[in-house]
């Protein structure tokens, strides 16, 4: 597993977005996919996630060191998700956690 640096800061949209929908950080656990669901509709703050985790991680799956990105940089279209290091759904807050996000590969498949 690759090595990366913790992440300190969350990513400004992130942070608006939190402090917009303070409600859904404090959604039960059994919510967590729709919380997500939610999040992953607002595409600034969604792509400035990404943004960041691709940068962070040097373009590489976090779990098999996979380049997600090509030569240029960009991301390689459906290669790629954000993953929950602990289970979103084990516990309130985790959902959109900055320090609990990751940029992995499908794992195959696509």
């Amino acid at each position: 597993m690759k090595f990366v640096r913790a992440l300190v800061a969350q990513p400004p949209l992130l942070q608006q977005y939190n402090a917009n929908h303070p409600d859904q950080a404090l959604r039960p656990a059994s919510e967590a996919d729709a919380t997500w669901t939610t999040f992953k509709a607002d595409r600034l703050a969604y792509g400035e996630v990404l943004d960041h985790l691709t940068q962070v991680q040097q373009g590489l799956c976090c779990y098999c060191e996979q380049r997600l990105v090509d030569l240029s940089g960009k991301r390689v279209a459906l290669d790629y998700q954000i993953e929950h290091v602990l289970p979103k759904s084990g516990a309130v807050g985790r959902v959109l956690n900055w320090q609990n996000l990751a940029l992995a590969c499908c794992g195959g498949t696509y």
